[in-house]
């Protein structure tokens, strides 16, 4: 998982690195700073799983911050780090959707157990993705043939929950409630996860030059550019660089 650090406080941030146990909860830290814009800019190329932010810093400030960040990474968990004296100001976070708040000065066992609860909840929201990925046969019902719909037409660049609400003859809004009651991730969560998984495992499979392009469309992406964006953001790779790792494995 990666961890974004964000207080313009130097110390502050050298505090909240020292009590992350980063190699007991196999976490790496991507980006730190005291520059809310920044870290936006940051998160446009590069995946984040895990926010602790500051609420006050120059500019755009903490809860700002989250708001922009909930707009375009819904995904992305947060914890707001703040002082006594903005701890009621802070609280507005709620209606955000902030994953936890701790009190400065930061304590390693809160923060701790903080981290611990968000990597138990991401586990269990992915847990069934890779068992129905490759084939979602032990499935019942309307989701599970929609897995296995989406297993085998995922390459289509026009798949999207619309489309498969109209091929199974339901609506598209029940198909949804329906699809992340039982699979435990929304709908464009799912389709996006498995066309990366697709992606990683025909890159590592191609016996000849394979060209982000072809990659592309190959599991339903008709933007190459947008493809390569979003791969850097699941894997924390680039294209080149992804396949230049394997290479060397």
């Amino acid at each position: 998982m990666n961890i974004m650090i964000l207080d313009d406080e130097t110390l502050a941030r050298d505090l909240i690195k020292y009590c992350v146990p980063w190699e007991k909860l196999h976490l790496d830290l991507v980006y730190e700073g005291g520059d809310a814009a920044g870290a936006l800019d940051f998160m446009e190329e590069n995946r984040v799983d895990i926010i602790l932010t500051d609420i006050t810093m120059p500019g755009l400030d903490g809860l700002e911050f989250t708001r922009e960040v909930r707009r375009k990474w819904p995904d992305t968990e947060i914890i707001v780090i703040t002082g006594y004296d903005e701890f009621e100001y802070a609280r507005k976070g709620l209606r955000l959707g902030v994953s936890d708040f701790i009190l400065k000065p930061v304590d390693g066992a809160e923060l701790e157990k903080a981290l611990s609860e968000i990597l138990y909840r991401k586990a269990r929201s992915r847990a069934t993705l890779p068992e129905i990925a490759m084939g979602g046969k032990r499935e019942q019902g309307l989701i599970g043939n929609v897995m296995e719909y989406l297993e085998e037409n995922y390459m289509d660049m026009e798949m999207g929950l619309g489309k498969v609400a109209d091929r199974f003859h339901v609506n598209a809004s029940y198909l949804s409630r329906m699809f992340k009651q039982q699979s435990g991730v929304n709908f464009s969560e799912y389709l996006f996860e498995l066309r990366m998984k697709k992606a990683m495992r025909k890159l590592e499979q191609a016996n000849e030059e394979l060209m982000i392009y072809n990659l592309a469309e190959m599991v339903g992406f008709s933007d190459a550019d947008y493809f390569g964006r979003c791969f850097r953001k699941y894997t924390g790779m680039s294209f080149s660089q992804y396949k230049k790792h394997k290479r060397s494995e």
